[in-house]
């Protein structure tokens, strides 16, 4: 018999067979598998033994609850590792997208987070995005704090670590300007030893800012004047070049 042109060596259709326990059913090589035929596997139902297809490992053809047929290696049926031809967890994918918050089947106990930030679900909170979740480091410099922050208040990690958000790794900045300055500070510490200093947008070099011409409009620009007249320089030559 061909079922969808594979080849069916061993066939039982009778519920009734089935219902009386697992019978052996011959192999190549001498080896027997249990019969699976009738039985339900989740959402498979098998309907017959096909050949194998991985070194004489038992395959049965199943049919889904949705209409799909395919082979499946017995192992993965008993041991339930296969339990619908994926219109299972497609349902369940659309279902957990549909029911927001504890009803969700993927809710992680409040938290969330991406590749930067921890988060927690507060929709009442005045911090909260769309999706309603409240950054943790915010959260907890609230908490510390004993108020909701300031209007244009930032928390800064002073580690620098994003996800770090003990109490003593927090600072809260008056403002956006104040948070950039610290990062700005830790750069140049970090870069020649000294906060204070600040670095030559030409020729890279860290210098003393009586040194440099300081713009800190929008953005902070430090430069040496000689390393923008040489700039100015090499840029006109270009011009007249081209």
């Amino acid at each position: 018999m061909n079922l969808y042109g594979m080849k069916v060596f061993a066939l039982t259709t009778s519920l009734q067979s089935a219902s009386m326990g697992a019978r052996e059913v011959p192999m190549r090589q001498g080896r027997s598998a249990i019969d699976l035929t009738g039985r339900a596997f989740g959402r498979w139902t098998v309907i017959a033994r096909v050949p194998s297809r991985k070194s004489g490992v038992p395959e049965w053809w199943c049919r889904c609850e949705c209409g799909n047929e395919k082979p499946v290696v017995g192992s993965q049926l008993r041991y339930e590792r296969s339990r619908s031809c994926g219109c299972w967890q497609k349902e369940l994918a659309r279902a957990s997208l549909s029911k927001p918050g504890e009803a969700s089947l993927g809710w992680k106990g409040g938290k969330s987070g991406d590749k930067i930030y921890h988060a927690f679900r507060m929709p009442e909170h005045p911090h909260a995005n769309a999706q309603g979740f409240v950054r943790e480091h915010i959260f907890v410099a609230e908490k510390a704090l004993g108020k909701s922050l300031p209007l244009g208040a930032v928390v800064h990690h002073a580690d620098e670590n994003r996800k770090n958000n003990a109490n003593n790794n927090l600072v809260i900045c008056q403002n956006h300007a104040y948070h950039k300055l610290l990062h700005r500070r830790m750069r140049a510490l970090r870069g020649c030893g000294n906060p204070n200093w600040a670095k030559c947008k030409f020729c890279k070099e860290w210098d003393d800012p009586k040194n440099l011409w300081v713009w800190q409009g929008n953005h902070f620009a430090a430069h040496h004047n000689r390393c923008h007249n040489e700039y100015q320089r090499h840029k006109k030559q270009r011009r007249m070049g081209a």
